[in-house]
């Protein structure tokens, strides 16, 4: 004899009955006809959960900018993902994480969840997380795949079942910073007339930085301190593959030999192709030292004997 429930559609306990007619049967022994003994009511009783269902946000994840190689970047390059049981009411399981893996080592995956559980309803701001270890440059993507499981642990009683899954798109974006060879140690500027006025020559500086289109960052040259009335103008951006003109010079030239120093500061300024990308300026190294010189001559002057 078997017996079951038939409104097993909604959570909730259930209470149903079922008539079973009895009978004494000589098939098989007896020979005798079949004899009635009546009916019995037989109660079924029983309770129905809800499966529980995952939701993780935010969707997709982007983990901002970052310079290849270096630490850090524009935030956030780590962000907590939030899961919660999105079924709420009385009897439903909770919910809990069968596994989660992404499938980019520019990333790692961190389950705090663990082998707990969010009950119905509720969820957990910090069930997983996800942060950039890596990268290459460009646009650097992966998937987060999630299987949620409905666990009757506390609830039903029953053993977790795969619940539903979801995948989760994870992306940063990687940028090259800008290269330039080292600058002349001394620009000599050649020979004036003393009182000639200023004098200046222009320093090309090519950013050698290689990488895919609008992820390679601009160079500059930032003027620092400067002596003895030597003169330095920078410049703001030169795009990879270009250069930039650093003019250095001197303000007056007096007779003799004239030298003074203009320091100067690479930079990679965080600008590319397509425009900021949040990162600000980094230093290429200390700053260097470029010495300028030039040779002021008197002119002839004329006298009766």
């Amino acid at each position: 004899l078997q017996l079951g429930l038939t409104n097993i559609t909604t959570a909730g306990n259930k209470n149903e009955s079922a008539v079973v007619a009895l009978a004494s049967n000589g098939s098989g022994t007896s020979g005798l006809a079949s004899l009635s003994l009546g009916t019995a009511t037989i109660g079924i009783t029983g309770t129905a959960f809800n499966v529980a269902q995952g939701a993780a946000t935010p969707t997709p994840i982007n983990l901002g900018n970052f310079r290849v190689g270096s630490a850090g970047g524009a935030a956030p390059q780590s962000q907590n993902v939030a899961v919660a049981n999105t079924v709420a009411g009385p009897f439903t399981e909770s919910l809990g994480i069968g596994s989660a893996s992404i499938n980019n080592a520019a990333f790692a995956l961190t389950n705090n969840l663990g082998s707990g559980l969010i009950a119905a309803g509720t969820s957990n701001a910090s069930a997983l997380n996800v942060a950039r270890t890596g990268g290459v440059a460009g646009l650097n993507t992966g998937t987060l795949a999630i299987q949620y499981t409905s666990d009757g642990a506390g609830t039903s009683g029953l053993a977790a079942i795969n619940a539903n899954s979801q995948n989760v798109s994870v992306s940063a974006s990687g940028f090259v910073t800008a290269s330039a060879n080292a600058l002349p140690t001394t620009v000599n500027l050649g020979n004036f007339r003393a009182g000639s006025g200023a004098q200046s020559q222009v320093v090309s500086v090519a950013n050698t930085a290689v990488g895919p289109v609008g992820f390679v960052e601009g160079l500059a040259a930032v003027i620092g301190t400067t002596s003895n009335g030597a003169t330095g103008t920078g410049f703001a951006n030169a795009a990879a593959g270009g250069s930039g003109n650093l003019v250095v010079g001197l303000g007056a030239i007096a007779a003799g030999a004239n030298s003074g120093t203009v320091s100067v500061q690479l930079q990679s300024n965080g600008t590319t192709t397509t425009g900021s990308n949040g990162l600000g300026s980094l230093d290429l190294g200390s700053a260097q030292t470029v010495t300028v010189t030039g040779t002021g001559w008197r002119l002839a002057q004329a006298g009766v004997v």
